[in-house]
């Protein structure tokens, strides 16, 4: 079919295929005009988007659209444009036209399920992976779509069949590893007819936590932890890894951070509901006592069972190194955990740490350094600038929706997300010169 194409299309083809999209582009605007071909239109368009220029590409789709032909995937195109842009109306639409063209295409309905959940649509984004999985059995995105919603719906068991279906087409997905094991890190998963990854993960379930922080001499076995785990997990594959370098324990409140950063990012202004966030951070020297510390946030009990994590800083423009936080939503609550940890945490670290009340993210006060000033009385002096709130409100009013989040509270076991992270910070504290950590890793 491509050789009845004229050589101009045919050409422009080659080059988006190869990757040059601005020769390809240079060589479509010195022809388009002579020659209004609709697949022209739709080679610009996609160059475009590769190019990061999605509004240009919506343009180049909708001159496609004059034309006959082609209309499903300049639909299933634009949608995935829309989505990309968070106009997520305008994407379910296109989508809902790309399947009334050409309703057997399982990329069409796994797009359209994909944006049914940034509406959280659950039930009607399942029966659309459903209809992609069907069409063909090893879509990856229509696999880890479904198990997003068997996820939404506590399904856990059926989300894994699905992650490790994705494993079987593709091994060492890295989205369908890092989704695994966030879900061993929420939920205890029983014994799997010889699943290799469930069977290390259940060992590691099994792995104690209830030391006593507070014996003398102070724990000691970072070394034996680590090896311990290490035996326990050596039969995962040798790609099975993640990226992820904080270890979090939630509660059932979701603090909606994703859509207070997006604010920050794209906004420059601090959102609102930051200013009463607060968190007690804990700053420290050494990975032996961040593990201390993981085990010691795993144990304590607060009236509020505050989110908390453990974490190494990988920010440049953060300073620190191994660091603890915990997450509050008033500022008394903030210094009852601050006066709590200041008892408890000279007996359990052996490291020097700094502990201290903190107003909302890191980055905010590297862009408004009076957000976290602290005034003689133990406030904070900067408050919310009315003028902030129309700025807010405008950007919850375009985005319209938020990305569908999925959020569960953490179990209380040891789990193979926890290994992996941990394996992170020695890697971390190798690369930093860490003595202990050089330790552990031999």
């Amino acid at each position: 079919m491509r050789e009845t194409l004229p050589v101009v299309v045919r050409d422009a083809i080659k080059l988006l295929e190869q990757g040059k999209y601005k020769q390809c582009l240079e060589g479509i605007i010195g022809n388009k005009i002579q020659l209004a071909h609709p697949i022209l239109f739709v080679v610009e368009g996609a160059c475009y988007s590769k190019l990061g220029e999605p509004r240009a590409a919506l343009v180049s789709y909708r001159c496609a659209l004059e034309h006959p032909n082609n209309h499903a995937i300049i639909f299933n195109n634009m949608g995935n444009i829309h989505r990309q842009l968070s106009e997520y109306d305008h994407a379910l639409r296109c989508f809902e036209r790309a399947l009334e063209i050409q309703p057997n295409v399982a990329a069409f309905h796994s797009n359209y399920g994909n944006c049914c959940l940034d509406f959280a649509k659950v039930e009607k984004a399942k029966k659309a992976f459903d209809a992609a999985i069907s069409l063909d059995a090893s879509s990856i995105s229509a696999l880890r779509g479904r198990a997003k919603c068997f996820q939404a719906l506590s399904d856990f068991d059926a989300a894994l069949v699905d992650y490790f279906k994705i494993l079987e087409v593709e091994p060492g997905n890295k989205e369908a590893i890092e989704a695994l094991v966030y879900i061993f890190s929420i939920s205890r998963i029983e014994h799997k007819n010889g699943n290799t990854i469930i069977d290390i993960n259940n060992a590691l379930n099994s792995i104690s936590l209830s030391v006593d922080l507070f014996e003398t001499p102070h724990f000691g076995g970072l070394e034996d932890l680590l090896r311990h785990c290490s035996v326990v997990s050596s039969g995962l594959p040798i790609n099975f890894e993640i990226q992820a370098s904080q270890l979090y324990k939630f509660n059932s409140t979701d603090l909606n951070c994703r859509r207070h950063k997006a604010i920050f990012d794209t906004e420059n202004i601090i959102p609102q509901f930051c200013f009463n966030c607060y968190k007690v951070q804990v700053d420290l020297a050494s990975i032996s006592d961040c593990i201390k510390l993981y085990i010691y946030f795993s144990q304590l009990e607060l009236p509020l069972s505050n989110c908390r994590k453990t974490m190494v800083e990988l920010r440049d423009d953060i300073p620190g190194f191994y660091k603890g936080l915990i997450y509050c939503q008033v500022l008394d609550d903030a210094n009852m955990i601050r006066d709590r940890l200041s008892q408890d945490l000279p007996l359990i670290l052996t490291h020097k740490y700094r502990v201290a009340v903190k107003r909302g993210c890191s980055e905010y006060p590297v862009a408004f350094p009076m957000y976290s000033n602290i005034n003689a009385e133990g406030l904070f002096d900067f408050e919310y600038p009315a003028s902030w709130n129309h700025i807010e409100v405008k950007f919850d009013t375009a985005v319209r929706s938020s990305p569908f989040i999925l959020r569960t509270e953490s179990i209380i076991d040891f789990n193979i997300y926890d290994f992996l992270v941990m394996r992170n910070w020695v890697n971390y504290g190798v690369g930093a010169g860490d003595l202990e950590a050089l330790e552990s890793y031999d």
